[in-house]
Formats: structure tokens, C-alpha cells, sequence
């Protein structure tokens, strides 16, 4: 199974591609906006996705499933305007038509398997929109919920 580690350099890597955003794998102290950052979702991890047989049962017959939750949340900053923060997040949340921005969902879109370390991922839903303050100052944000499924070998 590739740690969570990787998973997340993974994730921040094709969404810095896609998206030209800074992508951090982690929240960092300070917020540079525009940028992104990857958290742990909730549940962050569900064990022994299995079609019926508990895992206990499949343990050295078959690698299980183990889904991970993410929370990519991207910030901008308030200035000029709220009503251009608003716009920006928009587009990076795929809810505004643009020529420049690609959205994190296209992002995500363009390579699924995060090149071949996940069985796929795929971005679920907005979780929150609105002013977020951190390290004193406040941003504009908005969070898209994000599920990976990586293999875990029961071997």
C-alpha cells in the first residue's frame, strides 16, 4: 500500500500541474494565497473495504481496499474584493466557467491513479465556503472533499 505520505505528495503534485496553484501536502504556518493545501477528511480512513467476506476472512487470499479522506483547501486572498474572492474560489472549485483556472476536480480528473500509485480518486464535494483565519490573518476559502482508494496488501 503507498503511505499517506506519498499519497499526499502525489495528490499535491498533479494539482500543482494541473492547476499552476502552490499545492502543500500538509497546512503549513503561513498562507501565501492563492494556494492549497491537502488535510485529513473525515473518516480519514476506512480498513477492509471488502464485498462481503470480513477481512479477517480474506487476510493472505486477496490486497483489501483501504479508502482515505482528504480535504483540499484552496485560499485566496480577500483583497480587492470579497466578490473577487468569491470568484476565484469558484473557479478553483469547478462552480465558475473560466479560460485560465482549472479546476480541482479537472485536475483531479486527469489522472485518476495519481499515476499509478491509487486505484483512483475522485473529488465528492464542496464541505466549506466562507472566511478562514490563519496565523492572525484571514482568507477567503473553499474545501472540496477528495476520496482515494489505495490497495493494502493483507499478505
Amino acid at each position: 500500500m503507498a503511505s499517506v505520505s506519498e499519497v499526499r505528495n502525489a495528490l499535491a503534485a498533479q494539482l500543482q500541474s494541473q492547476t499552476g496553484l502552490t499545492v502543500r501536502p500538509r497546512m503549513p504556518d503561513q498562507v501565501n494565497p492563492p494556494m492549497a493545501a491537502i488535510l485529513p477528511g473525515l473518516p480519514y480512513a476506512r480498513y477492509g473495504i471488502t464485498m462481503g467476506d470480513s477481512l479477517a476472512a480474506l487476510a493472505h487470499a486477496v490486497p483489501a481496499p483501504v479508502e482515505l479522506n482528504f480535504v483540499i483547501a484552496v485560499f485566496v486572498s480577500r483583497a480587492p474584493s470579497i466578490e473577487r474572492a468569491q470568484e476565484q474560489v469558484d473557479q478553483y472549485l469547478g462552480l465558475e466557467p473560466s479560460d485560465t483556472v482549472v479546476s480541482i476536480p479537472l485536475a483531479l480528473n486527469h489522472d485518476p491513479t495519481l499515476g499509478g500509485l491509487v486505484e483512483w480518486c475522485e473529488a465528492l464535494q464542496v464541505q466549506a465556503y466562507g472566511d478562514v483565519e490563519v496565523a492572525g490573518q484571514m482568507y477567503f476559502q473553499g474545501r472540496v472533499t477528495v476520496n482515494v482508494s489505495v490497495t493494502q496488501d493483507l499478505a
